[in-house]
């Protein structure tokens, strides 16, 4: 079961970026040694879709 942290992404964050990040070993478990992630593959360089990012102002410590 993923943490609440994984589960609940702040805001201007993209939920499956937040979800891969903060509970990588339960939602990479099927893949094999050195094998990429079909799904974090596809948002590298921030190629998040809209619908996935949490809506608000991104928070950041700078």
């Amino acid at each position: 079961m993923a943490s609440e942290k994984a589960l609940n992404a702040p805001p201007g964050e993209c939920r499956q970026c937040w979800l891969h990040a903060y509970d990588s070993r339960a939602q990479h478990k099927h893949l094999a040694p050195r094998e990429d992630c079909p799904a974090c593959v596809s948002h590298m360089g921030g190629k998040c879709p809209t619908s996935m990012i949490v809506p608000g102002k991104r928070k950041g410590w700078w």
